[in-house]
Formats: structure tokens, sequence, C-alpha cells
């Protein structure tokens, strides 16, 4: 079995090549890699021992409050480029730096119907059924309207006792949701 994964690796190491791998922004601290180092050599110490307990634990509290200190000046950081860019008027840096950082892929529609329901795969196609699709909705048809129709409408009349409840079920329901 093992053998046949490597030969499958192999080959598509040979035809794929090595796929690229998005970098990082790093945004540890020297200070803290260097508490990650010694909080993974106190690790590989004896764990038996009741001392190396004790002292694991202290280097792990601290490697997590500067792991946190590092984060907070990292959206900081952040943060101040975004208000700069958006105080030179680059929204669109803006836009695409907040795109970046939420992780949410833009997903790129290249389904289009047109009237019949029939796909719709060329670009020049696509934009012409949107724009027409756009035009219709923006400039409905403008034939005899008949605002009679209106007049012979009921109007309805909400009771107090309705008006009452109403905001009560709601705040029901949302102390329902909170409670743990």
């Amino acid at each position: 079995m093992r053998q046949v994964r490597e030969c499958i690796k192999e080959v598509s190491m040979e035809v794929l090549g090595e796929r690229p791998r998005r970098r990082r922004q790093q945004h540890l601290s020297e200070e803290t890699k260097d508490l990650i180092a010694e909080r993974s050599k106190i690790k590989q110490k004896c764990p038996s021992d009741g001392f190396n307990r004790s002292e694991y634990s202290l280097a792990n509290k601290c490697v997590k409050k500067s792991c946190k200190k590092d984060d907070e000046n990292w959206a900081l950081r952040v943060a101040a480029d975004l208000e700069a860019a958006s105080a030179h008027g680059q929204q669109r840096e803006v836009w695409q730096r907040i795109r970046s950082l939420s992780g949410k892929k833009s997903r790129k529609s290249t389904a289009v119907r047109d009237k019949t329901g029939k796909l719709i795969s060329d670009p020049a196609a696509q934009r012409e059924r949107w724009g027409e699709h756009f035009s219709e909705l923006l400039n409905p048809p403008t034939g005899n309207v008949d605002l009679s129709d209106l007049d012979s409408l009921e109007l309805f009349h909400v009771s107090r006792i309705l008006l009452i409840q109403i905001p009560h079920l709601v705040e029901q329901r949302y102390l329902k949701r909170c409670r743990v």
C-alpha cells in the first residue's frame, strides 16, 4: 500500500509539480518565537516530573500572553494601514484588504440563463442578458394601470392587544436563545 501511495505521489510531483503555497503574513515577534522554542524544550524534558509540569504551564501562559499581545499589535497596524489608505482615497485597496482579511473568496457566477432557461456561457451574451434583465426590472412596461383597484382594498385595523403581545413574544424568544 505504501508503495502505491509513494508511486502516486512521485508521478503527481513529476506531472503537476509542487503546489505553490500562499505565504501567510507572520505577525509573531521574535520574543514570542523565542518563548515558543523555550516551551518546546521544556516539554521535551521528563514529563513525569511535577516541577516540569509547573514550569511548562508557566511557559505556556507566557507564550499565550505574548501571542495575544502580538495579535493585538498586528490588528492595530492593519487598522492604521486601512485608515491611511482610506484617508488617501484608496477605497479599492481598502476593500481588497478587508476581503483578504475576512478570508471569504468571492464566487464568480458563471451560470446565466436566458429567458427560455438555457445556460449562456459567452461573456458578451451574459452581459447582454444582464442588461436586458435590469432594463426590464428598472423600466417596467407602461401599460394601462388601473388605480381604482386600490380603493377597493380594505384597511386592516391592528388591535392594541396584538401590538402589546408581539414585543413580549420577541423578548421571550430572545431570552430563551440567550440562556446557557
